[in-house]
């Protein structure tokens, strides 16, 4: 199985995952729908996947799957176990990242994103997919979630964080003292995958799917001690002349 055939995998297990969850969420009471209860955890949502993925392709996938070789040396501290993890006996290793909850917490996948970036970026033989599941009014919130992960781009990690999201970067590192990027690809790809509609008593839900590909071909982002990507210092230009002065010549260099 490659990586097209487990794309085509997850567009026809996300209705059956949001079927299930949609299940679950219909036996909650009408009073408690009202007061703002789904009746939905974020294990359900890793549960549905498992199900809907063993399923078509028997016992492959499990729940807090081992990350990949290679990853402490490039994420200081504790990083989490990887949500779901797929391994099919003549395919690639999928991993995916999962959450589901309201508009307050969109903005952790930002930092799942990452860390898959840093799984496909080491291991060619290794798919990312990250699954988030928020009632539609939370997709809808301007600055709650980082729309060009989930719409699909292509984006430098220094720029997705410094200049699109530092305020999402920043409620990341707030959740861990110790855990933080050492190094990262410098380009993360997304890709949109499939989308389903959970109908809910009180609000109907949405899960989002896309693939996440990490990018190492043009090097890789060195990030600080705080979390932060060390920015490059732009090439200083030569100091212009006075009028009528001829421009100093650069230094000559012994050749190596």
């Amino acid at each position: 199985m490659n990586a097209a055939e487990m794309d085509a995998t997850i567009r026809r297990a996300l209705p059956a995952l949001a079927g299930e969850l949609q299940m679950i969420m219909a036996s909650v009471p009408g009073w408690a729908a009202a007061e703002g209860a789904s009746g939905v955890r974020a294990s359900d949502l890793q549960r549905a996947l498992c199900n809907s993925l063993q399923a078509q392709l028997g016992a492959v996938a499990c729940i807090e799957g081992a990350l990949p070789a290679g990853v402490k040396e490039c994420w200081a501290g504790w990083l989490g176990r990887v949500d779901v993890l797929a391994k099919p006996e003549d395919g690639v290793e999928s991993y995916f990242e999962t959450q589901l909850c309201g508009a307050e917490k969109l903005y952790e996948s930002l930092w799942d994103a990452l860390k898959l970036a840093l799984f496909t970026a080491l291991h060619e033989s290794v798919s990312g997919y990250l699954i988030y599941a928020a009632p539609e009014t939370g997709w809808m919130r301007e600055g709650q979630h980082p729309n060009v992960i989930f719409d699909g781009e292509t984006i430098g990690v220094a720029e997705l964080l410094h200049a699109r999201y530092p305020d999402l970067w920043t409620a990341c590192l707030r959740g861990t003292r110790t855990t933080r990027p050492v190094s990262l690809p410098f380009e993360v790809r997304t890709e949109r995958i499939a989308d389903a509609v959970i109908r809910a008593p009180a609000v109907d839900w949405e899960v989002r799917c896309v693939r996440v590909q990490g990018d190492g071909s043009y090097g890789w982002t060195t990030f600080d001690g705080d979390g932060w990507p060390v920015l490059a210092e732009a090439p200083q230009a030569p100091e212009a002349a006075e009028p009528g002065e001829e421009p100093e010549p650069a230094e000559a260099t012994e050749p190596a």
